[in-house]
Parts: structure tokens; sequence; C-alpha cells
């Protein structure tokens, strides 16, 4: 087994059991508020957490989640004789993040411990991987998870990028070192790196929508949840309203129009034009001549007054 579990992690051939802990019973959780380590640090904490669930210290590998269990997503999936399977455990809308976003907490003093929201994926394969090749359906598995997140437009907690996980997320690669079958490559050109990919991403997906509200395809065609890392929210179209008109329209007529799929359309092209900005892929002048075309065609479309609370609302993607 290969995992990036706190304790016992790495490649190990001697574990005997391995869990998927849930906290979300915890009132801590249940406020949405940090979950309390029981240690100095992330090891001893869930080797502590270990004992306490009568499992064997030394030869056991844990994770935690703030998901329910029962909304884990299980995906089995074979070609010739070699069966792979995944349970995931998922949820970001409180800790999404990208790679390379502003650290949340500080591991030296133990401040502001990351909130509650996680990726957890357990990967079962039927055949015997050398431990290179493990590592190597480790990178496949991450990469098909932020597919996942990318193809339904999570955003970042922590910028205004698209998330492409958590800051805690655990992943165990379990494979059979006396099965019959050795394979040696799980990247994206082998069978197995190819069922890897579809197999996680679906099971991420349908992990994230099992829960109340969950993200699916159907709640991410919003500019509710696809504007938020770009400051487009209830609260700042309801405060453009009032500052342009100088009434406070009711949040339901706010969040129809951040809600309409239609709406999405003409919009979801400008938040991929001020991600190609800020990746430095448009220049400035090429942003802004493009983006106030675009926006002159949406207002044309709806009818709308250039002053309008979506409208400027909208306008501060051209800013920085």
């Amino acid at each position: 087994m290969v995992s990036s579990a706190a304790h016992n992690g790495g490649s190990r051939k001697d574990l005997t059991h391995l869990y998927n802990y849930t906290y979300a019973h915890s009132p801590l959780v249940q406020n949405k508020v940090v979950c309390k380590m029981e240690s100095p640090n992330l090891q001893s904490h869930y080797a502590r957490l270990t004992q306490e669930l009568g499992l064997p210290v030394e030869t056991t590998a844990g994770m935690g989640t703030a998901a329910l269990l029962e909304d884990a997503a299980l995906c089995t999936s074979s070609f010739e004789n070699i069966h792979l399977s995944t349970i995931v455990t998922a949820g970001v809308d409180h800790n999404g993040g990208r790679a390379g976003d502003p650290p949340s907490y500080d591991e030296f003093t133990g401040e502001n411990l990351p909130p509650s929201g996680t990726i957890n994926i357990m990967l079962f394969i039927d055949a015997h991987l050398p431990a290179g090749t493990a590592v190597q359906a480790i990178i496949t598995a991450t990469e098909a998870k932020s597919a996942a997140l990318q193809e339904l437009q999570a955003g970042s907690l922590y910028s205004s990028g698209i998330a492409t996980g958590s800051g805690t997320d655990t992943i165990m690669v379990v494979t059979r070192p006396d099965a019959s079958d050795t394979l040696y490559d799980a990247g994206h050109h082998s069978r197995l790196g190819s069922t890897i990919g579809q197999l996680v991403k679906q099971a991420v997906k349908q992990a994230l929508g099992h829960h109340d509200n969950g993200m699916t395809p159907s709640r991410q065609a919003s500019l509710l949840w696809q504007g938020f890392r770009h400051g487009i929210t209830l609260a700042s179209l309801s405060s453009e309203s009032q500052r342009l008109y100088g009434d406070l329209p009711g949040h339901l007529q706010v969040e129809q129009i951040l809600k309409d799929p239609q709406i999405l359309a003409y919009c979801a092209p400008l938040l991929h034009l001020r991600d190609q900005y800020d990746w430095g892929i448009l220049n400035e002048k090429q942003f802004a001549t493009v983006y106030r075309q675009y926006l002159h065609h949406f207002c044309q479309a709806y009818q709308l007054p250039i002053t309008d609370n979506l409208i400027s609302a909208l306008a501060h993607l051209n800013h920085r």
C-alpha cells in the first residue's frame, strides 16, 4: 500500500488496517468551526485516534473527513482480469483550494487549522504494482480528482482560481503483492492509468454531489457558484443594486438572477477571459478590449443599461 496518510503513510507492506474516520457529528464541524487536534501534530493526532478506535497503532493507516460516510461514492471497473474499486468521500464548499494558494494555517504554531472539507480517496487495484508504479497511480488519481473539480468549475476559497483539491486531501492506493498479474505503468497512456482516471473522476463527482446542496452540474450552472471566486456574490450584487438605485431588492430576486443558467452562459466566457488574464496568457490590452466588446453585446442581448447592477458587478472583473 502507498498512501499520503499522516500516520503510517508512504509505501508500506506491513499494514493490516486502514480507515476513513468522519468528524461529521462533531459539534465543531456542525457549527462550521475547525476541528481541534488532540495532539501537537497530525501524525500523533491520528496515532491517538487509531488507538481510541481499538486498532493496532503500528499497522494501521487512517484519514479523516467532515463528510458523512453514508455519502461516500463507491465505483468499480475492470479490464482483462484486473479489477479496480474506489471509495471517495468529498466536500470542498468550505475548504476548496488551488495549488499555490496562500497558506491558511501555521504548522509550527498549530494556529488557524484548516476548515472542514476534504476529498479522501481509497483506490483498490487487484494486481501487483511495484512501489514506483503505485506512486504513479497516486499521480494519475490526483490529476483525475483535479479534473473533476475543473469540470464542475469548483472555485477556490483562498484565491480567484479554480480549485484543484482541498488542503486536507488524503489518498490511499492498495494493491495485491500476491497477485498473479504485475503492472508497471499507471500513467495516462496505459489501460491501468486510463481506468484509474475515469474511475476516480466519476467517484469524486458522485461524492461531491451526494450530500445536501451537493456540487452537481445543475447546481454549478449558476453565477452564484461560479462567480464567487471573482467576488460576484449575493451580497455584492445586492450592495451594487442599493448603490445604483438606492434600495435593496429582495434576495430572492437577486438569487434568481445569479442562478439563471442562461445568465451563466453569457457570463462564463467573461470569467474564463479573466482567468486567462490572471494566468498571463492575455495581456491587459487584449483582455480589456474583448471584455468591453463582450459586455456591450451582453447588454444588448438582455436590453440592460450599462449601469445595471449585474453589469456593474461584472465590471469589477476588469480590475485586479
